[in-house]
């Protein structure tokens, strides 16, 4: 499972040299598997990134839930979150998903 992950955040690498500008903000927990694996695999790319552990800061998780409010998403969220240029949020651990937003993004 781990080398998917590698392959798939590589193919995003790749495919997104040229967007190097973009913001990417992930809200997890240091203590969630898929928030370290995201991190691991996100540093391997060379891909940069916020993040911010939920679990020791409050500010950052009502800034979090602020932000899910205003793109209207309800209801049981995982995480991790990630938020690419304030423009888009991503649910959990979905890389394809992720792949296609960041290639869409000019």
């Amino acid at each position: 499972m781990k080398n998917l992950f590698l392959i798939i955040v590589i193919v995003i690498s790749l495919g997104c040299k040229h967007q190097a500008g973009n913001k990417i903000v992930i809200y997890g927990s240091e203590k969630c598997n898929h928030c370290i694996q995201l991190k691991d695999d996100l540093d391997s790319a060379g891909m940069q990134y916020t993040f911010y552990d939920l679990d020791v800061n409050r500010e950052k998780e009502l800034e979090m839930i602020n932000k899910l409010k205003k793109h209207k998403i309800r209801g049981n969220v995982s995480i991790p979150v990630l938020d690419l240029n304030g423009k888009q949020l991503i649910i959990g651990a979905d890389f394809k998903k992720l792949q296609r937003v960041l290639k869409s993004i000019k």
